[in-house]
């Protein structure tokens, strides 16, 4: 039992609770389905300002509601993304290459008890993007991927406080033209942060909760129109023209109609 008229038991008691509460565990993933082409890697060492203009953050809410905003400079070095009423916001100052303490922190913060986050989507490839985009550069294996990215740095958990786990997902590979055809697979267009449950009790991110991490950043040039037959979802996908899917279903269609009366026919 916390004794809470001493000031150490009481600081004990504090450090309990957040242990008890701290997320469990931290799945990463991908999810190379889509790959944006840009023209070049323009900046390597990128703090919250420099993604300015160049990010879309998504929150989805319980019940399916979402809300996105832009991404915007709040000082030299930082930047965030606000929400209407200020109600949640997303935070990140400094070099986003630092992979620990409060340069290159990112932080979530909910200022309502209403506000109950399931999801946050970071989309750095969007149509929306002022003149070129935001990617996120994984690790790699500490090598050089996409020629002018350098190093980069994989989603890192500083500090996670509420009833979940996490799962994180980078989406949309990016291929630069600069270095020829062909996404290297360092950089993506695409960050998701899930906040996951169990099977009977849903968990979301909330006013009591906390979320720092560490995750690097590259500045890429203009975003590439999608080639003939695609078209551009609001979240910057390549996706096939329902003509396009529609034919290539029909063509499939006649090989394997060919394919088994070859086969019945021996």
């Amino acid at each position: 039992m916390c004794k809470l008229n001493v000031s150490l038991s009481t600081f004990a008691c504090f450090l309990g609770s957040i242990s008890a509460a701290a997320a469990a565990t931290l799945v990463i993933s991908e999810d190379p389905t889509v790959t944006s082409v840009v023209t070049d890697l323009t900046g390597f060492q990128t703090t919250g300002a420099d993604m300015a203009g160049n990010l879309q953050v998504t929150a989805f809410f319980a019940g399916g509601a979402s809300e996105t905003v832009p991404w915007v400079a709040t000082g030299v070095n930082s930047g965030s993304a606000v929400g209407a009423g200020s109600l949640w916001t997303l935070d990140e100052s400094g070099d986003t290459f630092d992979p620990s303490g409060p340069t290159g922190r990112w932080s979530l913060q909910v200022k309502s008890p209403n506000v109950l986050i399931d999801r946050l989507r970071l989309v750095g490839t969007s149509p929306l993007a002022s003149m070129g985009g935001t990617v996120f550069d994984r690790t790699f294996g500490n090598s050089f991927g996409t020629d002018g990215s350098f190093l980069g740095g994989d989603f890192i958990l500083e500090a996670a406080v509420g009833p979940w786990d996490l799962k994180v997902t980078y989406v949309d590979l990016v291929d630069s033209l600069a270095d020829g055809p062909g996404a290297v697979r360092d950089i993506w267009g695409q960050l998701d942060i899930d906040f996951i449950g169990g099977a009977t009790a849903p968990a979301y991110f909330t006013v009591d909760n906390r979320l720092f991490f560490h995750q690097d950043t590259d500045i890429v040039g203009a975003r590439m129109p999608c080639p003939p037959g695609y078209t551009t979802t609001a979240e910057g996908a390549c996706v096939p023209e329902p003509s396009t899917l529609v034919y290539g279903l029909v063509l499939l269609g006649v090989a394997m109609s060919r394919f088994f009366h070859r086969h019945l026919r021996a």
